[in-house]
């Protein structure tokens, strides 16, 4: 009798699942071949998803992206792209605005004209750091430097879009490495160190919740699975400063190299950046802790060519 009423109970169950989660539409990856775009690609890579590079259309003029939607047809375009070096965006401002908000406007008129749901990707440089502890979905934007205030435009333009979502990601991390940066990103410059001087210093006064780009991808599939819409904050679980990010991935990669901590001003290098802009969630539960998440990253990242050559220098 006890055996019946567990079957049940897991069939029950499993019903439930069936009717909340929804089957995928078409899908446009827009920015496939970046950072963020690779991962979404692979998490994708089984539905019916039609990827599409930075170099196949100019994001910033609305007629290259409503041919590419259009032709498409998708019911769910994912955006990716983004301008997202932040030193870069203070001197080429007029560029971060056209990728990052009129790029995203001309997506979200696209959708309207389609009837496509935009998920767009945007960022903890929203806030300005002064909370004192993480930000969730209910706190209200400040930005302070040029890419943050483009990235908060772009959310507003996202709205345009008959149905929309938008994900708020931070410290982002992944194999592909970000284009903007010349296929870097934090993780693997520290690597990098011990195949260079071996020593760095590294801000410990500057907070953030590291996000693996193949956990954000993930879940990014969980909110669409559910019919998600609006705001979501999708970060991996805790934060830290960059010097114990640093000190994590040398640990980690069985580095021999050394980081030592410095107090970072918020303005250095021509950038006002938020002293604390660690998020979290009152939505939805967050990924896997950051250290676990890291711990696979580097695991993935020794396997690649670039990671066994630096590797080897311990």
């Amino acid at each position: 009798m006890r055996t019946n009423v567990i079957v049940a109970e897991y069939m029950k169950n499993l019903y439930n699942q069936c009717m909340v989660r929804q089957r995928l539409p078409k899908i446009l990856l827009l920015g496939a071949d970046g950072q963020l775009g690779a991962d979404l690609a692979r998490e994708f890579g089984q539905d019916d998803l039609v990827k599409a590079a930075e170099q196949e259309f100019d994001v910033t003029v609305p007629e290259s992206v409503r041919k590419l939607v259009m032709e498409t047809a998708p019911g769910v375009v994912l955006n990716a792209t983004a301008y997202n070096n932040v030193p870069d965006c203070e001197i080429n401002t007029g560029m971060a605005f056209k990728i990052n908000a009129t790029g995203v406007r001309n997506i979200a008129l696209a959708c309207r004209e389609t009837d496509a749901k935009l998920v767009h990707f945007s960022t903890d440089y929203v806030f300005d750091g002064e909370k004192g502890s993480a930000y969730d979905e209910e706190d209200v934007p400040s930005p302070i430097n040029a890419y943050g205030i483009s990235k908060l435009c772009g959310e507003y333009f996202a709205c345009l879009a008959p149905s929309h979502c938008i994900v708020r990601l931070s410290g982002l991390f992944g194999t592909a490495g970000c284009k903007t940066k010349g296929g870097t990103n934090f993780a693997k410059k520290i690597i990098a160190i011990g195949a260079g001087t071996g020593r760095a210093e590294v801000a410990s006064n500057i907070y953030f919740s590291p996000t693996y780009s193949v956990d954000a991808a993930s879940k990014t599939r969980e909110i669409m699975e559910t019919g998600g819409t609006g705001l979501y904050h999708v970060t991996n679980a805790g934060d830290c400063s960059w010097y114990e990010f640093a000190v994590e991935i040398l640990r980690l990669a069985r580095i021999k190299a050394v980081v030592t901590p410095r107090d970072e001003d918020p303005s250095s290098a021509g950038v006002r950046r938020p002293a604390c802009s660690s998020l979290t969630s009152c939505r939805i539960a967050q990924p896997r802790h950051w250290k676990d998440a890291l711990a696979d990253y580097i695991a993935e990242f020794s396997k690649s060519p670039k990671g066994n050559e630096e590797s080897q220098c311990r």
